[in-house]
C-alpha cells in the first residue's frame, strides 16, 4: 500500500527526507492561507482515499508538502501554489489539467508509474478469469464420489 505523509513540521520533514529515497513521490505543494489550496483540500482527500483503495503499490509516497518546509525537502521546489507533481528519479512532472478528482487520478496513473500499471493489469486479468469461470481456479478437494479416478474408472459410491 502506498505511504501517505503530511509534511507540516520538522519531524515529518525528517521522515519525508528519509522515506523519499528511491521512491516515486506524488506530491501536493500547498501554502497556508492560500484560497486555491483550501479549495483543493477536499479533492485531495478523495484522491488519497481512491489511491489507498485501488492502487496497492508500496513504492509510492503520497505527500502534502507545506511551503514552509519545501526548501529543506529533498525534492525540487515550486513557485506557485497549489502545485501537484510526480517525482521519479529526480524527474519532476507537473499537473497542468483541471483540478478534478478524475483528472488528477488520471495524471497519477499516466506519468511513469509502471509498477502501478502492471499491478492494475495483473489484477484485472486475475479478476476477469475468476469471473468467467464462475469459480476459483483451485480444484476442490474432498469426496471423490461420482468422479473418475486416475485409472479413468468411476469410483465406487458408498
Amino acid at each position: 500500500m502506498p505511504e501517505f505523509l503530511h509534511v507540516n513540521s520538522k519531524k515529518t520533514l525528517n521522515d519525508f527526507n528519509r522515506k523519499s529515497k528511491n521512491r516515486v513521490i506524488f506530491v501536493k505543494y500547498y501554502m497556508d492561507g492560500c484560497g486555491h489550496c483550501q479549495d483543493l483540500e477536499p479533492i485531495w482527500e478523495m484522491i488519497e482515499y481512491s489511491i489507498k483503495l485501488n492502487y496497492p503499490v508500496s513504492d509510492v509516497l503520497i505527500t502534502q508538502l507545506n511551503a514552509e518546509y519545501m526548501y529543506e525537502a529533498n525534492i525540487p521546489n515550486v513557485e506557485g501554489f497549489p502545485t501537484i507533481s510526480i517525482i521519479n528519479n529526480n524527474n519532476k512532472v507537473d499537473f497542468t489539467g483541471n483540478r478534478t478528482k478524475e483528472g488528477i487520478l488520471q495524471f497519477f496513473i499516466d506519468n511513469g508509474l509502471d509498477k502501478i500499471k502492471k499491478t492494475l493489469r495483473l489484477g484485472r486479468r486475475k479478476l476477469g478469469r475468476h469471473r468467467r469461470k464462475g469459480r476459483s481456479s483451485r480444484r476442490r478437494r474432498g469426496s471423490t464420489k461420482g468422479r473418475r479416478n486416475k485409472y479413468n474408472r468411476k469410483t465406487r459410491k458408498s
